[in-house]
């Protein structure tokens, strides 16, 4: 690398004071010139014999711990997750980390009411119908019991209303059952009717946005065909089983209450329901193939539902470790380094362990928080206060981070970045035989130098290969929303968030801890650890740039 001189670095500080306001469009090179001119000009420490202290060995430790049976699966609101967070409290009072929560203790307590079915049938024309076989219904998304006899229902294709396309045109459906499939049309050619290309649009990714058309249409209930159910349900059978969870702590009863009831059922459930009309409409799907557009059809049936929910309010915690801000000036800036600890639990005796999901990032967080605190004892920094988190109830919607921000221990207007750590432990198929990678998400969405910070920190001390595919604001997955980062990113706060890939243990009880590779999952957490670093120690917070 070639030296760089004092008069050019004033020139490239020079440079980039004069456009902090705007996104950087230059040379990867005059990145890191610039950065490292920020670096020289703000003194920051060397943080590399704290970054190092980040092992293997200690993050096996943890992950076989909290991955273990004892752990109970570390389901929220469960016996489990109090163990968990128990320990991970245990960890923070062994590093000399104040306790900063609710009655001076590691723990920030919330509410959640957990729906589950006391009674659930579903008859077609006098046959009754078997849950998770023919149907399945999320108590969650239901917002009240329900007896009823239905007879009038709406065909409304993929039950889509967009700008430029609607299934429903000028069809009247209130006081109907409109019945849709999820998804959304696929042309003939492979491209999808709406993007006009290989990549879905949100219709797909999000049910709950064609429930709410159809309940503003005035439908009395959705029935959403799944031709994959009876393999989604054998694949997410725990999952199933936590759609019932929602939070007491906000608004958020009368958002669910602001959609009617839904339930996903088979093709064969639909064919019955559909009874003569079947035939017509699998046409009308087949000339959505062919780009012919699509015309509801209405017709009459017979049909039995009861639903009828039960609900139980338990306690979730978010465990917190301070490492306080040694800057008189600074420390009341807060570095957020956040993953979450709860995974999905038990199903009779089979445990769910999430060794990957997420004891990886939970072992990163602790371990990061250990070399946080040992720089501060030996007079090292951090200049900022640096927050290490772990959050339970992010498997129920990103609950407890949600919380969090909702209820703020120290001020979001403070807050300068949050660290996000979900799922670090494995290679998935993408990098198969190249453990020295980590997907890097978020990075440039709200500050332009909080992604010139990563990229500086794995340049100079990890040098993993950073794939951004899944940062692309078209990528189909939507992880940006998907982990607890997203929550301090609504609020404008920059947020960057490391993660694996997905792999076939993904929310299966096979997530064990016998899977990881730690050495992997210790070099992403010092790529981690790197990042905040330079965050907590830079003289000037860095700037919220984008939106």
């Amino acid at each position: 690398m070639k030296q760089i001189t004092l008069w050019v670095i004033l020139a490239l500080i020079s440079i980039s004071t004069a456009t902090e306001a705007q996104p950087l469009t230059i040379s990867d090179s005059s990145v890191q010139a610039i950065t490292a001119a920020r670096r020289f000009a703000t003194k920051i420490p060397d943080g590399k014999p704290y970054g190092e202290s980040i092992r293997p060995d200690r993050i096996k430790w943890l992950i076989d711990t909290l991955a273990s049976d004892a752990m109970q699966g570390r389901e929220t609101g469960e016996e489990g997750q109090r163990i968990a967070a128990d320990f991970i409290a245990q960890q923070f009072r062994g590093m000399d980390l104040p306790p900063v929560a609710d009655k001076k203790t590691y723990f920030q307590n919330y509410q959640l009411q957990r729906d589950s079915w006391d009674a659930l049938s579903f008859t077609v024309e006098d046959k009754t119908l078997k849950n998770r076989t023919d149907y399945y219904v999320y108590p969650a998304y239901n917002n009240s019991n329900l007896t009823s006899n239905f007879k009038d229902v709406v065909f409304v294709g993929y039950g889509i209303e967009d700008a430029t396309y609607s299934d429903y045109g000028s069809t009247d459906v209130k006081g109907k059952v409109v019945l849709l499939y999820a998804g959304e049309p696929q042309l003939n050619s492979g491209d999808f009717l709406l993007s006009g290309t290989q990549f879905r649009s949100s219709w797909s990714l999000d049910w709950k946005k064609k429930v709410r058309i159809a309940t503003q249409k005035g439908a009395v209930l959705v029935l959403i065909v799944d031709p994959e159910l009876n393999q989604n349900v054998r694949d997410n059978r725990r999952e199933l089983s936590s759609r019932g969870w929602r939070p007491a702590f906000s608004g958020a009863d009368a958002a669910s209450n602001a959609i009617a009831n839904n339930i996903f059922i088979s093709e064969e459930t639909a064919n019955a329901i559909l009874g003569k009309k079947a035939e017509k409409a699998a046409e009308a799907l087949t000339a959505q193939k062919n780009g012919e557009g699509f015309k509801a059809i209405r017709f009459k049936t017979k049909f039995d539902v009861q639903l009828d929910k039960k609900m139980q309010t338990l306690t979730g915690a978010n465990v917190i470790g301070l490492i306080e801000g040694t800057d008189p000036l600074l420390k009341n800036e807060y570095v957020f380094v956040t993953a979450h600890y709860d995974h999905l639990g038990k199903v009779e005796d089979v445990v769910y362990n999430g060794a990957d999901d997420n004891a990886s990032g939970t072992s990163s967080v602790i371990e990061i928080a250990r070399a946080f605190a040992k720089a501060k004892k030996d007079g090292v920094g951090p200049k900022r206060s640096v927050v290490c988190m772990l959050v339970s109830g992010e498997e129920k919607g990103l609950l407890g981070s949600r919380f969090y921000v909702d209820f703020p221990l120290f001020p979001l207007d403070k807050t300068v970045v949050d660290v996000n750590i979900d799922m670090v432990g494995r290679i998935d198929d993408a990098h198969a035989g190249n453990p020295d990678y980590v997907y890097v998400i978020g990075s440039d969405r709200l500050s332009s130098e909080l992604h010139e910070i990563s990229e500086y920190a794995n340049a100079n001390y990890t040098k993993l290969d950073l794939d951004y595919k899944f940062n692309d604001k078209n990528d189909p997955n939507r992880y940006y929303q998907r982990s607890d980062h997203y929550n301090f990113a609504e609020q404008g706060i920059p947020a960057i968030f490391y993660f694996n890939g997905t792999h076939a243990d993904y929310h299966k009880a096979s997530d064990t801890a016998d899977k990881i590779d730690a050495a992997a999952a210790a070099k992403r957490a010092q790529l981690a650890f790197y990042t905040a670093w330079d965050i907590a120690n830079r003289q000037r917070r860095i700037l919220a740039d984008r939106k």
